[in-house]
């Protein structure tokens, strides 16, 4: 994507970037954002969230012979501005509806267990993320409507902040969410290894890329 349309689309989502990367500065990914965002320039940003997203392939690639992909940067901006459908996003992740099945018959052995199971619940983390970035759309431009909606002397700071703080708690809700479904499905997956004796640690692996794709992701929108 070229940089004036990704400099586009930096503006459509700045309030909810000032919502989501700036206020709750006692948080401390938040703070960590913040400061990765005046660390380095945007572009140096997209590259660490690119590398962050190909570690976490590698990691899957260790247990999936057909690995799923994430979102391309510029894939996101599409989920983000609206040009790109949840199943959209999700087809072009292969991310699948059905439930694959992780039961232990006698004819599959554990390593086909294991590929399975964590087949299942990437399938589920991918979806949530897809959804998140619509849903973080949504919010973007009902604040940016609402505050270019107003006559243009009006569009003070004070009506930022304003608005700004209307649209703070769904926000704040839906990264809240966000992090409530993570949680929930990574300890689904913990659980269903642990069934069939297999080894968890790339469930530990998967939450410490989440955080560091949040962490970058929000850097990215406050540096553009």
């Amino acid at each position: 994507m070229k940089k004036k349309s990704l400099k586009y689309i930096g503006i459509i989502c700045g309030l909810l970037v000032v919502v989501l990367g700036v206020i709750g500065f006692m948080q401390r990914d938040n703070i960590n954002a913040f400061l990765m965002s005046k660390q380095h320039t945007s572009d140096e940003l997209q590259q660490m969230l690119e590398e962050e997203k190909a570690k976490t392939q590698d990691l899957l690639a260790q247990y999936l012979p057909e690995g799923l992909r994430d979102l391309t940067a510029e894939e996101e901006f599409l989920v983000i501005s609206g040009k790109m459908t949840l199943k959209e996003a999700l087809a072009a992740m292969g991310v699948t509806d059905g439930e694959e099945s992780a039961g232990g018959g006698n004819g599959v052995n554990k390593e086909a267990q294991t590929a399975a199971i964590i087949s299942k619940y990437t399938n589920r983390l991918y979806g949530v993320k897809a959804s998140f970035l619509g849903q973080l759309g949504s919010i973007a431009s009902a604040a940016q409507g609402e505050f270019y909606a107003l006559p243009a002397e009006k569009r003070t700071s004070s009506a930022k902040a304003s608005i700004i703080s209307k649209y703070m708690g769904k926000a704040s809700s839906l990264e809240g969410s966000c992090d409530g479904q993570v949680s929930s499905i990574l300890g689904a997956m913990r659980s269903e290894l642990k069934a069939i004796g297999a080894d968890t640690s790339v469930v530990g692996k998967l939450q410490s890329s989440y955080e560091s794709q949040k962490a970058a992701e929000k850097a990215y929108f406050l540096s553009l």
